[in-house]
């Protein structure tokens, strides 16, 4: 069954469709489905040979889990409470020792078991702003508040590194790769 050849100015729904190209609305003129596919998909290819392309994906494309196991980066819920629950041992570059934890608690007020065991950007938010605050008073305690809130910051940013690019995916597991491979075929197919 052909789809009916739609012009924009007889129908105000077509209005709504529209496929600018820098300043270009390509549609202009006229919108039919099967053209309009056709053409966004040229565009799109013609943009996927470009020099250079990028694209950017939000929160959990990469994750995936497969038998019940997490084969590309886990979202940041997990990671918070990994980060949040685990006592290391004295001298952990990547997670909290117990006096990490005495310092988060007394010096800084913050309560590992509340809205930060589930979101670590919150806690890097916080951190960051403890260590601007700190980095700028005129006393020395403070200053040294702020030097151990950096080493705390330094640890969060080597845990979430080491979680992104230690996974299955390292290993040689291409389920995820092959999700985005698929993708930009589609994009250009």
């Amino acid at each position: 069954m052909a789809l009916p050849n739609v012009s924009l100015d007889d129908d105000p729904i077509s209005d709504q469709f529209s496929f600018l190209k820098g300043s270009e609305d390509v549609f202009r003129g006229g919108f039919e489905w099967g053209a309009a596919v056709k053409k966004v998909r040229e565009h799109l290819s013609e943009a996927m040979n470009a020099r250079h392309v990028a694209f950017l994906f939000g929160s959990g494309c990469s994750s995936h889990y497969a038998d019940a196991k997490q084969v590309g980066i886990p979202t940041m819920q997990p990671l918070a409470r990994e980060f949040t629950s685990t006592v290391a041992d004295t001298g952990s570059k990547t997670l909290l020792t117990e006096s990490d934890r005495k310092f988060l608690e007394e010096s800084l007020g913050i309560d590992l078991k509340s809205a930060y065991s589930t979101n670590l950007e919150c806690l890097m938010e916080t951190l960051h702003s403890f260590r601007f605050a700190f980095g700028r008073s005129t006393h020395e305690q403070d200053r040294s508040i702020s030097c151990d809130t950096e080493k705390l910051i330094r640890k969060l940013q080597r845990f979430l590194l080491e979680r992104c690019i230690i996974g299955a995916f390292s290993a040689g597991d291409d389920t995820v790769v092959g999700f985005y491979e698929a993708y930009s075929l589609r994009l250009v197919g």
